[in-house]
């Protein structure tokens, strides 16, 4: 399955804001293995933040459409001297299916390429 990927912008928010929180605190907490919901409750991300977040000059978040449809999304915050990932987020509907994997290269390539880093940091 070939995912395809673009830089957010604004008016990506409110779809990004919808996926991540569906991901990671689903109403049904036995929706995946991957979600919070059991542990925090509340939105996981909000209007302001995911905004803040597209504006800041240090950050790229990359989207990743099936057919169109927003499916997966990773932050590239650029530091000093490396970059680091996070907010990875597969639809639940999309996962198992190797999105994630892609969605990490997709990361890595978009470092290499448009930061010109080879050090990368991911907390978990």
């Amino acid at each position: 399955m070939t995912i395809s990927f673009r830089i957010a912008n604004v008016e990506d928010v409110d779809s990004i804001i919808e996926l991540v929180n569906a991901s990671y605190r689903p109403t049904n907490p036995h929706a995946s293995w991957t979600n919070e919901s059991k542990i925090v409750r509340g939105n996981r991300l909000n209007q302001q933040q995911a905004t803040d977040l597209i504006q800041n000059s240090n950050n790229s978040l990359l989207l990743g459409f099936k057919h169109k449809q927003l499916v997966c999304c990773v932050l590239i915050e650029k530091t000093t001297d490396s970059a680091k990932i996070g907010l990875l987020t597969v639809a639940i509907t999309h996962q198992q299916q190797g999105i994630g994997k892609q969605t990490l290269s997709a990361a890595e390539d978009y470092i290499a390429k448009n930061l010109g880093l080879n050090k990368i940091n991911m907390n978990v």
